[in-house]
């Protein structure tokens, strides 16, 4: 037996053997003859037609992304003609929207890595394919802590911990001992709002931040409620210090007294009780500890009213003074002459009186 070609030029590699290979580089269609004779008997003869099919191209499903979403757009490469591509999920997730489109989009992604192969297809041929790698990055988060007020140049800051993450000053005043730490200390703020912000790096998600309020409060004025008064009346007009930073605020501690107007240094104070009435001048301001003095108004009581007694005409030189007997009480001489035999005592007897009238005071001390 013999192969020959029909219609072409191509040829088998060993003619006579029923079994030879044949090598052809284009692709298309080829018929071969398989006769076979045997001396005085008629040839036989048999046809064989090989289809010889392009291996599929070289796929490329694209460039390495990474992105910030749960979706993407692919790009591979075209298939050529008489091929067919197919995209499947190798690793991670995904849903395409069209399994056979070169620029597919795909939704679904997971964070972290998904790889996604494209395969080209060709009839009686082996499949190949390439591998894309979409890296989907979760967007990060800052939390600088809560606004605080306090009564300090200096506070420890409480942000979320977070890798990359950094503090910047927005407005007032601070000095951070370490930007990079998210609970550090900041010194040198000034009083009223200073405003600091923590920011954490997203690399492709982009940076994210949150800021946070530090108040600071001044500490109040010093207190000084005055001098210490001693009064024989029921009123009296306190003499504080007006407050140049916070508050003030008069209380009583103990006696009585109704305050006309508690917030004003030299408010006046009526009512007042006998003996020791205590009053406390506070000057506060926000949450800064509190500034206090105390001023003790005494309020001695009115005296007794003084009783000399009754006036006498009398025919002699000397009488019985016969007033009303009080402590620390004393006799006097106004006018006229008069020896007292104890000008201390309230019934004491005077001599020595003149002709005509004799005048003698009898005082009580306030």
């Amino acid at each position: 037996g013999i192969w020959q070609p029909i219609g072409h030029a191509e040829s088998v590699n060993s003619p006579f053997l029923p079994n030879s290979l044949f090598s052809i580089a284009t692709p298309g269609s080829y018929a071969f003859e398989w006769s076979v004779t045997n001396i005085a008997c008629p040839v036989e003869r048999d046809t064989v037609v090989v289809e010889i099919v392009a291996p599929p191209s070289t796929p490329n499903a694209g460039v390495d992304q990474t992105i910030c979403a749960t979706s993407v757009s692919l790009s591979a490469s075209t298939p050529q003609a008489g091929e067919t591509g197919t995209w499947s999920v190798i690793t991670g997730s995904g849903v395409f929207a069209d399994l056979n489109s070169e620029t597919s989009s795909v939704s679904g992604l997971s964070a972290g890595n998904n790889t996604f192969r494209w395969t080209i297809s060709t009839a009686n041929c082996a499949t190949v394919f390439d591998d894309v790698l979409i890296v989907v990055e979760t967007p990060p988060t800052a939390e600088a802590g809560s606004d605080e007020t306090i009564c300090s140049s200096s506070v420890s800051l409480n942000a979320t911990a977070a890798s990359g993450g950094a503090w910047s000053l927005v407005s007032g005043t601070g000095i951070f001992a370490d930007e990079n730490d998210a609970a550090t200390s900041v010194t040198g703020l000034s009083i009223g709002t200073n405003v600091f912000r923590w920011t954490v790096s997203g690399g492709t998600c982009g940076d994210v931040s949150d800021e946070v309020s530090i108040t600071v409060n001044e500490n109040p004025t010093t207190a000084l409620a005055g001098d210490d008064q001693s009064i024989c009346s029921t009123s009296a007009t306190f003499t504080a210090n007006a407050p140049v930073v916070g508050n003030g605020a008069w209380t009583l501690i103990s006696g009585s007294g109704n305050i006309a107007n508690a917030n004003d240094p030299n408010s006046a104070v009526t009512g007042l009780s006998s003996g020791n009435n205590v009053f406390q001048w506070t000057i506060s301001n926000g949450i800064c500890p509190s500034s206090s003095d105390q001023i003790t108004i005494a309020v001695d009581a009115a005296p007794a009213i003084p009783e000399a007694g009754q006036d006498q005409t009398i025919c002699t030189f000397n009488t019985v003074l016969s007033a009303f007997a009080a402590t620390g009480g004393s006799w006097s001489v106004i006018s006229g002459t008069g020896t007292f035999t104890n000008a201390s005592l309230a019934n004491t007897n005077v001599s020595g009186l003149t002709v005509g009238p004799n005048v003698f005071r009898w005082t009580i001390p306030g």
